[in-house]
């Protein structure tokens, strides 16, 4: 069974609605609102100028994304152990990081979404 849809698409967690809201990448259009996705061939993207608003403002706006192929599966439990987690905060971190080793995270194999943790297979 093939479970790859072939649809790059970019994902933040929606403070408004407490889910994660699926932009088509090419498009830009919100075209779900999802608990949880999974991603393959992804990278970890945040405006600068964005963050660099919410530093000024002090209030949160959308400037980060992930982006990647959407996957119709989940992971399993086992493959889950095998996941990294990653975090970004705009007022610690210029970028997504590891959450153990502070290291910046920019791209990945696989990243499974649920609410607002971020899990990541870096591959090889």
């Amino acid at each position: 069974m093939d479970n790859k849809s072939n649809h790059k698409v970019a994902i933040y967690y929606n403070l408004h609605k407490r889910c994660l809201s699926v932009k088509d990448h090419r498009t830009g259009r919100i075209i779900a609102h999802e608990q949880s996705l999974l991603l393959e061939n992804v990278l970890f993207k945040v405006s600068q100028k964005g963050r660099e608003r919410v530093l000024r403002e002090k209030r949160k706006n959308v400037h980060a994304f992930i982006i990647g192929d959407k996957i119709l599966a989940i992971p399993t439990e086992l493959e889950l152990k095998q996941y990294r987690k990653a975090k970004y905060n705009p007022y610690l971190y210029e970028n997504f990081v590891d959450i153990d080793s502070g290291q910046e995270v920019l791209q990945a194999q696989k990243v499974f979404c649920i609410g607002k943790s971020i899990f990541y297979l870096k591959g090889d």
